[in-house]
């Protein structure tokens, strides 16, 4: 059942036009220099508020996918930090499926679990965090000529899509 409504939460927020506002506006905000990490960053918060990995990597996961090949940045980069952001948030979410299991398996509460698994993957967190940020600088000369594609691209998706902060509110309603 909770697969059957993370299905319906990506093909609406898909279908709204959600993941092409997401794209243009980031593509705009964020720098190359940064892109990866915060793919990183933003998967493994996204990944804790909702509890699940594959709801992050198939909704923010693909506008931050889809933003960082439009900036230039390797695909394989790209998706290895957001699978490993949506994993860390995922194993570390008191919401997640897998904790609750834990949980029960090892008749005890879920305070005391998350704090016996926070730290194990704090470190986790971290050490990625800083592996994402120096893979990402190191690939900067690859970004550099690619920028005026990048806002070619945004202007392409602007005029086949409709494009407005608006369409932000389904992913402001899931973190809520």
């Amino acid at each position: 059942m909770v697969l059957l409504g993370i299905g319906f939460l990506i093909a609406s927020i898909i279908v709204s036009g959600t993941v092409q506002s997401l794209v243009v506006i980031l593509v705009s905000i964020i720098s190359p220099k940064y892109c990866v990490i915060i793919a990183f960053l933003f998967s493994m918060v996204m990944s804790m508020v909702t509890g699940s990995s594959f709801c992050t990597m198939s909704t923010i996961g693909v506008v931050l996918f889809n933003v960082a090949k439009m900036q230039g940045i390797p695909t394989v980069i790209a998706a290895s930090a957001v699978i490993c952001g949506s994993w860390v948030g995922n194993y570390s979410s008191p919401m997640s499926d897998i904790i609750n299991c834990l949980v029960l398996d090892y008749d005890t509460t879920l305070d005391k679990m998350v704090k016996d698994i926070i730290k194990p993957y704090a470190i986790a967190a971290v050490i990625s965090a800083v592996w994402f940020y120096f893979l990402g600088r190191s690939n900067m000369e690859t970004v550099d000529g690619s920028l005026t594609q990048v806002h070619i691209f945004a202007e392409e998706i602007k005029a086949n899509f409709y494009v407005s902060p608006v369409l932000l509110l389904p992913i402001v309603l899931i973190v809520i």
